[in-house]
């Protein structure tokens, strides 16, 4: 399927904004361990059960946007709106979470 150039730029930037918020989910499920202290098998089930409910979050975005097409500036998206969160306000919500 061909992709006006606009369309590619509106599909990147809701990849970025599905970056940031599974930023924010993660720090969110960060500050949650910090304070309850789970062992390592209980870490492991959940951080396997983030990992999976992240990636059905992020293939159902694309399933909505771009209809099920995965193309690799969906996931540059991705780990920008990640990496942009984590550099710009990560620690502190972190922090006033915890």
């Amino acid at each position: 399927m061909t992709l006006s150039t606009s369309n590619q730029a509106y599909i990147f930037l809701a990849t970025v904004y599905v970056g940031l918020l599974l930023g924010l989910i993660y720090d969110i499920y960060r500050a949650f361990r910090m304070i309850t202290k789970p062992g390592r098998l209980l870490l492991a089930v959940f951080d396997l059960l983030f990992w999976i409910l992240a990636a059905l979050f992020s293939f159902t975005m694309l399933f909505k946007v771009n209809g099920g097409e995965i193309r690799l500036y969906a996931f540059i998206g991705l780990a920008l709106g990640w990496g942009l969160y984590t550099l710009a306000v990560g620690s502190i919500v972190v922090k006033f979470l915890v």
